[in-house]
């Protein structure tokens, strides 16, 4: 029984360091339960049963982790002084330009501060007030003023067809939008990774030489 418990201690301690962590504790957590059938008695179950519960928490906690982490990425550019900041779920980008010595500053400036995706909240919002407007404009008037069919023809999508079927409103997810460089050192290449959408990014020290546009 010691041999097992010193085990159930140390295999923490040389997995994590591992590249692919969820595969090797799904093969640890295996090794454990095989073990467990193996070497422990009846009084020892117990102790067995919360060590294996455990190992199943950390693998769903660092399955997670690879979902969540990394919503903001910096992109370097050609010029020493400046990066970028996107924020790869909504799109968003910020100008970023260290400062080197007592006369710099450090600055960050919007680049593009519109979201390219939106949340399931925000898109509930949005059709509840688009439906409120539609019930007090046309659907609460009578067929003679407002026909059936104007009805019918102005009630707005609900959450479920913009999303599947019409497919005009996209959900925030983190990675969804990434970076990619060009020849032109002002110039990246803004990609949604899920749908295909692309934009031209360019930044630059000058305000009014900053820009996004869309290809169509």
């Amino acid at each position: 029984m010691k041999k097992l418990i010193l085990l159930l201690l140390f295999i923490p301690l040389v997995s994590f360091g591992q590249d692919d962590e969820k595969k090797g504790l799904n093969n640890i957590l295996k090794q454990v339960k095989k073990l467990a059938k193996e070497y422990v008695k009846d009084g020892d179950i117990k102790m067995i049963k919360v060590d294996t519960i455990a190992y199943e928490y950390d693998i769903k906690k660092i399955g997670n982790l690879n979902n969540d982490i990394e919503r903001y990425k910096v992109y370097n550019t050609d010029n020493i002084y400046t990066s970028l900041l996107l924020d790869t779920a909504t799109g968003q980008i910020w100008q970023l330009q260290i400062g080197i010595g007592d006369d710099s500053a450090q600055m960050k400036t919007v680049l593009s501060d519109y979201k390219w995706a939106t949340t399931l909240e925000e898109l509930n919002n949005q059709y509840n007030r688009e439906y409120k407007i539609w019930e007090e404009d046309y659907n609460s008037k009578p067929d003679s003023i407002v026909s059936i069919k104007d009805k019918k023809l102005w009630k707005p999508s609900t959450v479920e067809e913009r999303l599947n079927k019409y497919k005009t409103a996209r959900l925030q997810k983190n990675g969804r939008f990434k970076l990619y460089p060009t020849q032109n050192m002002y110039n990246f290449i803004m990609v949604d990774v899920i749908d295909g959408r692309t934009w031209q990014v360019q930044w630059n020290i000058d305000k009014d030489k900053r820009l996004i546009y869309s290809f169509y």
